[in-house]
């Protein structure tokens, strides 16, 4: 009897080789905005502070608003403050405080500009120029950069040798409870009658209005 031929074996099936897969990219990270800094002049800093008060301007501010830290109206009958601020004449002193939401410092200020809405102010924009030096771009917070506009209602003759010629302490007094990291003038007679100033700190805007006569 012939013999079978063996069976031929099949061939194991090939494996199939698995898919590659595409690379994945690596998101790259946001960059954080960075408040500008001490490197930043003035010359660089006002404009633009400018183009973002026009910016919010025409977008608008929400239902953000300044609140009232300090009114001298409140305490004019107390002659012992009136003489322990050294305001001297007929004055009103107000500060009032708006919390940051921007990290760029000259946003920040732009934002809190078109929130004070002060464009129909009466005599606002006039800066004489022997109180430009009281601007100040970013930097790090400095009570000097307070001091150097309390120097423009308050007398520093009748400050001299008490508590308040200390500039942390008279902004404790008024309601500033940070020092300042950069200032920027809205106005500022020569006669020395008429202040608006914004103070940008780390937590907050504060804006400090003075009139005298």
């Amino acid at each position: 009897a012939k013999k079978k031929a063996p069976a031929k074996k099949k061939a194991p099936a090939k494996k199939k080789a698995p898919a590659k897969k595409a690379p994945t990219k690596k998101k790259t990270p946001a960059k954080k905005a960075t408040p500008m800094r001490s490197a930043s002049t003035m010359a660089e800093f006002a404009p633009a502070v400018e183009r973002y008060y026009l910016k919010f301007k025409e977008e608008g501010t929400g239902d953000a608003k300044f609140i009232r830290r300090f009114c001298f109206d409140d305490l004019r009958e107390d002659e012992e403050v009136q003489d322990k601020m050294a305001l001297g004449g007929d004055p009103t002193l107000s500060v009032k405080v708006l919390p940051r939401t921007h990290t760029d410092t000259a946003e920040e200020l732009g934002f809190a500009r078109a929130v004070l809405k002060d464009e129909d102010d009466y005599g606002v924009g006039e800066i004489d120029a022997c109180f430009t030096d009281m601007n100040s771009p970013p930097g790090d917070p400095s009570w000097a950069k307070f001091g150097a506009v309390m120097q423009y209602f308050a007398s520093s003759r009748d400050l001299q040798g008490t508590e308040m010629a200390d500039p942390a302490t008279y902004a404790a007094f008024v309601g500033i409870e940070e020092a300042p990291v950069a200032v920027v003038l809205r106005t500022a007679w020569g006669n020395g009658c008429n202040l608006t100033a914004l103070l940008c700190s780390e937590k907050h805007v504060y804006v400090v209005e003075y009139t005298n006569g």
